[in-house]
């Protein structure tokens, strides 16, 4: 929910609104799922095989994502790279204790009730002082995020940036469509590269990161044709968006698209 709230917060982000303030509330939650969910993932593979389990959370590792990257581009119009996620997912803990277990406190109670009793006699031992205890060390752990969860989140991202898209051409932000349709154009190119994925859901992200950005692009074509009327064409014009699907599905092999 703090996943899909965040989107739909960023989604209705415009120049005019209050850009700062919901970007730092974005940045807020998903950092507080950082230091919450993720760390405690982190702890409890710490020691095991983290490839052994990375499908049992890949999913909500990939609207993180999503989210994550989405919010970074609604304020600077770029993403961070996999490395720099892959660092604020690593936690530093206090190392646990390897020595002898220590012994019952009832024993240790009886040790020192003569010494109680005796009088004086405790006050006159030569006993060194005893030292501070030396600060506990660290140690650190880290919740995998593997690349292919980063590009299928990244993949996600290519839906919510076709309907800010379109949501800038409603608003009448007409530059901000070009600069988004370019965005995802780049996106593609980057996921085409990809020689072989070994992964059925990288197909799926790819289709449907094709069909995103045969919208932006029929969005921005009645930017140019239609001028100031593009905001009534753009948004409704479901029957362009329907054709520009059937011909992806019926010449998946062609790369068509329109560059601005």
């Amino acid at each position: 929910m703090l996943y899909k709230s965040s989107t739909l917060n960023l989604n209705n982000l415009s120049k005019k609104n209050n850009q700062a303030q919901v970007c730092e509330e974005a940045k807020n939650r998903l950092h507080t799922l950082c230091r919450t969910h993720f760390a405690t993932i982190a702890k409890e593979l710490h020691g095991l095989d983290p490839y052994q389990f990375t499908r049992a959370y890949t999913a909500g590792m990939q609207e993180f994502i999503e989210a994550y990257t989405f919010y970074e581009y609604a304020q600077s119009q770029n993403i961070s790279h996999w490395k720099g996620l892959q660092e604020r997912l690593r936690y530093k803990i206090p190392e646990p204790k390897k020595g002898a277990p220590v012994p019952p406190a009832g024993e240790k109670v009886e040790e020192e009730q003569p010494d109680a009793e005796a009088g004086g006699e405790t006050m006159e031992t030569d006993d060194p002082p005893v030292e501070p205890a030396s600060p506990q060390k660290e140690i650190e752990i880290s919740c995998l995020l593997s690349p292919m969860d980063f590009v299928l989140g990244v993949g996600d991202l290519s839906g919510e940036i076709m309907r800010k898209c379109i949501n800038s051409l409603g608003s009448g932000d007409v530059e901000s469509c070009f600069e988004h349709c370019r965005f995802m154009q780049e996106l593609y190119k980057g996921f085409v590269s990809v020689g072989n994925p070994r992964s059925r859901d990288f197909n799926q992200k790819l289709f449907t990161l094709r069909q995103s950005l045969l919208k932006s692009e029929n969005v921005c074509y009645n930017v140019k044709v239609r001028g100031g009327e593009a905001a009534k064409w753009g948004s409704t014009d479901d029957g362009g968006a329907a054709s520009f699907g059937s011909m992806a599905r019926e010449n998946q092999d062609e790369d068509e698209g329109v560059f601005f």
